[in-house]
């Protein structure tokens, strides 16, 4: 969760707090609720869920509008006239807040580490920092994932995901990292002329094995039936990596804002990066190279 909001244009922006307030008057809700949208490619709002009730998200957007909505709510549902309070603008925040889950597979024997529309995390990290890719980091790393140093596993099937797989590896090559790719990926990376360590999907599970990967990111076909993914080797190959204590990242959008932020920050491992500094109060300040 980003806020303010880093990809959704101003006029989605604007529609969905215009269908807030109906669901809000047309529900006579006089406390918190939590709705969830869709935004279509032409910006069209549809309203798929609402739910009387706060969030997980609401104390994070109070800390980060610096609002105490939990307040307001507490005196609204009182009885007392709150009809003073102004709608908080998101734009006026100097800063950009990231709160990211943070999972427990390797303690679920079995378990796909694929998010899907249930929720699945046993926990959450907020951070902040002037630039979305900086808190973005600084979340994720506070969750303990161990960012690559020197080699990256990619892998995927479908042809959609190669183009953005491509992206991908041509980012991390300009990093300095060496890319394990399997051999989907490492046909169209050798189509685009971009060295690459081949390995099958056999062969990948080894590599996990040797710790000769430090990151992996598997993205799943979206044909895999979750009920018969045991047979699947992309599964296998995603559990291997959590079985060996190995980041994975089964989400394409969350793989290329992760990959723009180590190229946007600079690659740092951790928080022992030379070029990466966390002070008492967890502010990361960064020195270049």
């Amino acid at each position: 969760m980003v806020m303010p909001p880093h990809k959704i244009s101003k006029a989605a922006q604007e529609k969905i707090l215009e269908c807030g307030e109906k669901l809000a008057k047309a529900l006579n809700i006089s406390g918190p609720f939590n709705s969830q949208f869709i935004i279509t490619p032409e910006d069209e709002v549809l309203v798929i869920e609402c739910n009387v009730r706060g969030s997980r998200s609401l104390p994070f957007m109070s800390k980060t509008l610096r609002t105490d909505m939990v307040q307001t709510m507490a005196k609204v549902l009182l009885g007392q006239d709150m009809s003073h309070i102004k709608p908080t603008d998101a734009s006026h925040i100097n800063y950009v807040g990231v709160k990211v889950p943070q999972f427990s597979w390797t303690r679920l024997k079995g378990a796909d580490p694929r998010c899907g529309v249930e929720m699945a995390s046993t926990g959450e990290v907020a951070t902040y920092g002037p630039t979305v890719e900086e808190a973005f980091l600084k979340s994720l790393g506070s969750t303990h994932v161990k960012f690559p140093s020197k080699t990256i596993m990619l892998s995927a099937r479908e042809r959609d995901h190669m183009a953005p797989m491509v992206e991908l590896a041509r980012n991390c090559r300009d990093m300095g990292l060496e890319v394990i790719a399997t051999e989907h990926v490492a046909d169209a990376l050798d189509a685009n002329k971009i060295a690459c360590r081949r390995t099958h999907y056999r062969d990948a599970m080894t590599v996990l094995e040797r710790r000769e990967a430090d990151y992996v990111i598997s993205i799943p076909s979206t044909k895999t039936v979750h009920r018969d993914f045991e047979n699947k080797e992309h599964y296998k190959l995603r559990r291997a990596a959590v079985d060996y204590s190995i980041p994975v990242t089964t989400e394409l959008q969350n793989a290329n804002m992760f990959i723009k932020s180590l190229v946007k920050m600079g690659h740092y491992e951790g928080k022992q990066s030379e070029n990466y500094n966390l002070d008492a109060y967890g502010e990361l300040s960064y020195k270049p190279k």
